[in-house]
């Protein structure tokens, strides 16, 4: 279980810098965690509002509409 939270924790980081419009940093998962926080205050208004908007569109497409493919959704 500790392997796969350990994971899932490597893969957000890694995606977080690209939802927020910051710089992506290097190096273990403490070191990428520290740039995210300390980039907070340099967060892209434009690619935040376009990355949580298209995870709603993918997550409300799951939720509720399970036939429609929300990452095609959120493309188009």
């Amino acid at each position: 279980m500790g392997f796969i939270v350990g994971l899932a924790l490597t893969i957000i980081i890694g995606h977080v810098p690209r939802l927020l419009g910051i710089p992506k940093g290097s190096g273990n998962f403490f070191e990428q965690l520290c740039s995210v926080l300390s980039n907070l205050g340099d967060i892209d208004g434009p690619t935040l509002v376009v990355g949580l908007a298209s995870l709603a569109i993918v997550l409300g497409c799951r939720r509720f509409l399970a036939v429609v493919p929300g990452p095609l959704v959120a493309i188009v």
